[in-house]
């Protein structure tokens, strides 16, 4: 069977994508090993309470694009950056443990100037603080398992956002261990 360069080497380039796809995806195997075997479990019920002070902004949809052009995102960017360096100096002051493979709650209560507390929407208000918290205090927020929030009127001046968090359940790597493994 006759088969012509270009369709030859399209072939070889499709090989060549789907082996670095696979070796991406073992290498992302390999990654969350590591995180699981370095990262000590937090116990069910451990409850973290923080509060973020500041100006509190709602989650930005962007592009790839928009994030470098679009003013509001920028200022959201802006945003993330500081709510997360403020979580991370709490974090580690008070040595709290990342969440890896735990299923969690999150609530959120935010107290905003009453001038801009009906402007702001409250679920993009929680997904904003919820974006800024992964990678810090939970390793990905697909094991948020309920979610609440609230707003709620004070001074501009001390505007801020309540946060707790409460580790549910074990989940992943002892979930499923037999109770003599545990031990």
């Amino acid at each position: 069977m006759f088969i012509d360069p270009y369709t030859a080497a399209l072939h070889e380039v499709e090989e060549r994508e789907r082996e670095r796809k696979r070796l991406q995806a073992k290498a992302r195997r390999e990654q969350k090993k590591l995180l699981l075997a370095q990262t000590p479990e937090v116990p069910i019920g451990t409850v973290y309470q923080l509060e973020v002070h500041g100006e509190i902004l709602s989650a930005v949809r962007m592009t790839q694009k928009s994030k470098w052009v679009n003013p509001e995102a920028r200022k959201y960017l802006n945003y993330l950056a500081r709510v997360r360096s403020d979580v991370s100096l709490v974090a580690l002051i008070h040595k709290l443990t990342m969440l890896v493979d735990q299923e969690f709650s999150l609530a959120v209560s935010f107290f905003i100037d009453p001038s801009r507390l009906y402007v702001k929407d409250t679920k993009n208000l929680y997904w904003g603080i919820e974006d800024a918290l992964e990678g810090i205090l939970y390793e990905n927020d697909r094991y948020n398992m309920h979610i609440s929030s609230s707003k709620e009127s004070c001074e501009r001046s001390k505007e801020k956002a309540f946060i707790l968090l409460e580790v549910l359940s074990l989940r992943g790597r002892n979930a499923n261990r037999s109770e003599k493994e545990k031990v």
